[in-house]
């Protein structure tokens, strides 16, 4: 007998949860496809179908627990190791191996770390979150089965933070050829066991370009009480945000989007790529047309422009400024994206944020 079709609305843009939510091939899909097709065969609607009509479908799908390494934190114990030879199995190895050991060893401890976490979770009722599963906002949930039905279809995303510190630490520039071939490296390390971990236990391990939040600042703060004043490495009071080229760097968006473009399609956890633009382009609309078509034919995934929004609490005049031109106040309200969420108020963000807002410079 032939399968029945589905029929369902057809679009040609797919939905994600926010910036940092890519979610690539779902493992747990194809069971479930079967589920569906025999649940419909049975007109057993209710209790067995859950929605779930592709490995690649986005909807209803997001992270369920993220764990970030600080890359320069591993880079920085491999040149230890190596320049002071205290561990004995290294005697025959150059830092780079080193380093490489040294990240399978943080890169295993972070997915068992997440299956733990994963379970923890997953043991808990659905009515601790009921908008999540009565409204049908994740998909798979088979309320006979419990939670961990619709929870195996999210994502347990493995973040990287500092690349470009990283590399500097290991004697490369994130800038060059030698550097982005190393980054290149560090991403398949990641997506190898991320790949192991997932047909291991049946759950969607991806690479995560996370946005790090506050984790940024204190893990610069961590950094510097055991390492030290390191010149190039800690001349800022945080670490670059996962794969991003950093914020202080002068170039054009196209150059930006250039060097970015080489990874970001590896964050099936969550990846942006972003540029910074000055508030006139609203008057120079081919000028952003060009750089979004860019972006697009570089195949970046997520794709932001951030642009000034500044208000004067006073008067209402808007555009970049820390003094009205208006009504000369300087009651300033400062919109920006930070990490992830455009409409930041700069004032109200934690330290680490605004020192990074501080450093950014216009991609012109």
């Amino acid at each position: 007998m032939p399968m029945p079709i589905l029929k369902t609305d057809v679009c040609e843009e797919v939905s994600t949860m926010g910036c940092r939510t890519q979610n690539g091939y779902n493992i747990n899909a194809e069971a479930a496809i079967r589920r569906n097709y025999q649940a419909m065969i049975d007109g057993n609607f209710d209790k067995k179908f859950d929605g779930i009509f592709s490995a690649a479908q986005r909807d209803g799908r997001g992270n369920i627990a993220p764990q970030t390494i600080v890359l320069p934190e591993v880079a920085m114990r491999a040149v230890h190791a190596f320049e002071t030879e205290e561990v004995n199995e290294y005697d025959d190895c150059n830092v780079i191996d080193i380093f490489r050991d040294y990240l399978n060893h943080a890169l295993n401890d972070t997915c068992d770390s997440l299956k733990y976490r994963f379970d923890l979770i997953a043991s808990q009722d659905a009515t601790i979150a009921p908008f999540m599963y009565k409204n049908k906002t994740m998909i798979g949930y088979i309320p006979d089965e419990g939670i961990r039905t619709a929870l195996r279809n999210g994502t347990l995303a493995v973040g990287m933070l500092g690349m470009a510190e990283c590399l500097k630490i290991l004697g490369m520039d994130y800038l060059t050829d030698e550097g982005m071939d190393f980054a290149q490296q560090i991403i398949k390390a990641y997506e190898d066991k991320c790949d192991e971990y997932k047909k291991k236990y049946s759950l969607n391990y991806a690479p995560y370009y996370a946005p790090c939040e506050s984790t940024a600042g204190k893990a610069m703060e961590h950094f510097k009480s055991k390492w030290g004043t390191i010149k190039g490495i800690t001349d800022h009071d945080y670490f670059t945000n996962s794969t991003h080229v950093p914020v202080w760097i002068k170039m054009s968006p196209f150059e930006k989007i250039d060097i970015e473009c080489q990874v970001a399609g590896h964050g099936t956890a969550g990846t942006i790529t972003y540029v910074e633009l000055e508030s006139s382009i609203q008057n120079n609309i081919p000028a952003l047309e060009t750089i979004i078509n860019y972006a697009m034919d570089h195949d970046i995934p997520y794709f932001a422009i951030n642009v000034p929004v500044d208000e004067c609490i006073d008067c209402g005049w808007m555009e970049e400024m820390d003094v009205c031109p208006a009504c000369s106040g300087n009651n300033i309200r400062k919109l920006r994206r930070l990490t992830g969420y455009l409409g930041a108020d700069i004032p109200n963000a934690n330290k680490w944020k605004q020192a990074e807002f501080k450093d950014r410079v216009k991609h012109k």
